[in-house]
């Protein structure tokens, strides 16, 4: 049978609030469905995510004296007002342009920013000693712990390393009589969250470095709020996550043949079979930066898990590709 390899919508809606059930998925982006006798085959790892999970709280961040100086060390500061704002942060800098830093002790924000964009690089003025991508695993789990960040909270990938990612961020091509010369100004690198190990992608918050001139630290975007464990659940098996799919708790991300294409209608009580070839836990929570942006109240606010599952579904005719979230843990059951 012919295998249609599919776009998927991977952009999920949760529902904000927290509660004591399982959760409501927001059906603008998915589509629920409930079969009882729906075929249900388990061809990812047996046990895909630790054993127990936790909810969190979101609280307010508290970054250490020796963090906030490590990052103030990174420019010179001198001759610039700090404007306080108490309890809530504090900005320090040209308020126009670099350097600039802003603390938000409430969302658990660092925003540095000590590029500069008036040198007068050319063909024969190009930036000098930028790290090359094999150091900079190196230079951001050696810069870190300088702010506060244990490796343990770093995500990791499947096979054990770090999830932690790069690219060259600014670059300007130069033509020369003698072909095309790169300027590579600094690389970012990205490093992603992760709670007891399993990684946090909900609430946006990861750490973006980037390494400029002779391993300078030149820019920093780190969205890292702190959090309290809460309650703590069992997490469910293969057998269980097949249950609550059969019992409707599960939903099917909406399936596009482009992006932007025409959606395609999966019709649940044709499907001959659903095949689960992955799955991972997440945690996901809300973003506290979009909270100031709409005048929401930044807390209460908590961090949940859930299963993220790729599968494939016969629908009779074909084979598609399809994600499905479902619940990892029943709120109604805690351990604690």
């Amino acid at each position: 049978m012919r295998r249609l390899i599919l776009l998927i919508c991977f952009h999920l809606g949760l529902a904000t609030g927290f509660s004591q059930t399982l959760p409501i998925f927001d059906s603008a982006y998915v589509v629920h469905f409930q079969r009882t006798n729906l075929v249900v085959r388990w061809k990812a790892a047996k046990r895909p995510w630790p054993k127990t999970l936790w909810t969190y709280k979101i609280v307010p961040t508290h970054f250490s004296p020796a963090a906030i100086s490590n990052v103030t060390a990174l420019a010179d500061f001198g001759g610039y007002e700090k404007r306080d704002y108490g309890r809530n942060g504090f900005f320090l800098g040209n308020w126009y342009g670099t350097p600039q830093l802003r603390v938000s002790f409430v969302a658990g924000e660092i925003q540095f920013d000590n590029r500069v964009s008036e040198r007068n690089y050319s063909p024969t003025n190009l930036a000098k000693d930028v790290p090359g991508t094999n150091r900079l695993l190196q230079l951001t789990t050696n810069f870190l712990p300088k702010v506060g960040i244990s490796l343990g909270e770093v995500a990791r990938r499947a096979n054990g390393q770090l999830k932690i990612g790069w690219h060259d961020n600014d670059y300007t091509e130069y033509r020369t009589d003698n072909g095309n010369v790169t300027n590579i100004e600094y690389r970012t690198v990205w490093v992603w969250r992760a709670l007891d190990g399993v990684e946090n992608p909900g609430m946006n918050t990861d750490c973006q470095i980037s390494f400029g001139e002779h391993d300078k630290v030149v820019q920093i975007r780190l969205e890292w709020p702190s959090v309290e464990r809460e309650t703590q659940f069992a997490a469910a098996t293969p057998e269980k996550i097949i249950q609550w799919i059969r019992e409707g708790k599960a939903a099917q991300s909406r399936v596009f043949t482009s992006p932007g294409g025409a959606e395609i209608p999966i019709d649940w009580s044709k499907v001959k079979s659903l095949t689960i070839t992955n799955a991972e836990a997440k945690y996901w929570g809300p973003s506290l930066r979009d909270r100031e942006f709409v005048n929401q109240p930044l807390f209460p606010a908590w961090v949940r898990p859930d299963a993220r599952l790729q599968g494939i579904v016969n629908t009779g005719t074909t084979n598609l590709n399809v994600q499905i979230l479902c619940p990892v843990i029943d709120e109604s059951k805690p351990l604690n």
